[in-house]
């Protein structure tokens, strides 16, 4: 990673600033980044619509195990765009033994459950790291936002239900008829039953809810890599890295048009010293060899206090 060339300044920051950079990427990347996660979305979820769209309640399931799956495009792409490159879709599929593959089955598995997802999936994607190591690592980066980053799963958890909700409800007002109102009916009457909902009004509902992923997901890990960026930044002190950077970059022109001064200097000093005509009133004068030293003594008291 060229930490000089970051689009973003890297310092400290507390959790929740830390959540509102990650934020700040995805709105700054949209276009780009949705056009590269919608690739993996839509076709994932059209299979999953077309093969069990007469089961509802598996789709709905299918739709929230498979977020890891998705997870992992926004971080590669806010790795690449962050440090001055933005990457193309083709470079995600090219990559894709460590931005896709590498860790799917566990995150799809045992760690499905994990609160702090977003914040641990750049470990095995940008460090190419599994097993022990791994573990290690994550517990590791876990002492700096590993609280904050189950606190951030849990507010996007809270924002998919309420966007899933919104937008069913909207949709609902367009049908000729309320399906809701059939339901309430019926619980009125006492013989509601989860069966009798329709098919298309439980789609619907999963619809709205893939939807609010779409809507929600890209922010979430997005979010999720800003607190592991920030956990490296304090504990392997990135902002100090990249001042002391800058600081040898501006040292080293410096040093540079001084010495070039210098040089200049000395060429003058060494044509000039030409065999001349001495008068007799002429006293006693420095030798090329004098002046020469004595002019590289008067430029390094002045370049002395900027390199050292």
């Amino acid at each position: 990673m060229k930490l000089d060339e970051a689009t973003a300044v890297l310092r400290p920051r507390p959790a929740w600033e830390a959540i509102d950079l990650g934020c700040a990427m995805a709105r700054t990347n949209w276009p780009s980044l949705m056009k590269g996660w919608l690739t993996i979305a839509l076709p994932l979820w059209l299979l999953t619509f077309s093969l069990l769209w007469n089961h509802p309640g598996w789709t709905a399931l299918v739709l929230w195990w498979s977020k890891p799956i998705l997870t992992r495009q926004p971080i590669h792409f806010l790795s690449r765009s962050l440090f001055g490159s933005t990457p193309s879709l083709r470079e995600f599929w090219n990559d894709r033994p460590r931005s896709l593959w590498l860790g799917l089955l566990p995150s799809l598995t045992w760690r499905r459950l994990s609160g702090a997802r977003s914040f641990r999936l750049p470990v095995p994607i940008l460090e190419g790291l599994s097993g022990k190591l791994r573990a290690d690592r994550c517990h590791l980066l876990a002492l700096h936002h590993g609280g904050s980053a189950w606190a951030l799963t849990w507010v996007a958890v809270k924002l998919e239900m309420a966007v899933s909700l919104a937008l069913f409800f909207t949709a609902e007002t367009f049908l000729p008829e309320s399906p809701l109102t059939t339901l309430s009916d019926a619980a009125e009457a006492g013989t509601f039953a989860f069966s009798e909902i329709p098919n298309f009004t439980l789609q619907l509902g999963n619809l709205g809810y893939a939807a609010a992923i779409a809507l929600v997901e890209p922010f979430y890990a997005a979010a999720g890599f800003s607190l592991y960026i920030n956990s490296r930044t304090h504990l392997e002190g990135w902002d100090i890295e990249v001042a002391f950077r800058r600081m040898n970059d501006r040292l080293r022109s410096r040093s540079i048009a001084s010495l070039a001064a210098l040089a200049a200097a000395a060429l003058a000093i060494v044509v000039s010293s030409g065999p001349k005509t001495e008068t007799p009133d002429a006293g006693p004068g420095l030798s090329p060899a004098q002046t020469l030293a004595e002019v590289s003594a008067t430029l390094f008291d002045a370049i002395a206090p900027s390199i050292l």
